[in-house]
């Protein structure tokens, strides 16, 4: 009987140990949930960053090269009106 008795409190030992070693799980389970959500969001707000920092860049690039071809295109300007000026001396 004795024998029997140890069993049953060898099972509930057991038993115990297990639900402790499931709560503790379920525990970290939640926290785990919780951090992947708040990583989630985290990588949302990054790829929104992300997406903001391309568009001003090229804006950026479109903008430089309208300066470029501003600037290039009064260089030609200048370029033509000395050659004009030339083109005139020389006809006189």
């Amino acid at each position: 009987m004795e024998n029997i008795y140890d069993l049953i409190s060898g099972l509930k030992t057991n038993a115990l140990k297990l639900i402790e070693k499931k709560n503790s799980i379920e525990a970290k389970n939640s926290q785990l949930s919780k951090d992947k959500i708040k990583l989630e969001n985290i990588i949302d707000e990054q790829k929104t960053t992300i997406n903001n920092i391309k568009d001003k860049n090229k804006l950026n690039i479109i903008a430089k090269s309208s300066n470029l071809k501003k600037d290039s295109k009064l260089k030609i300007n200048e370029i033509v009106r000395e050659i004009d000026k030339c083109v005139a001396l020389l006809n006189k």
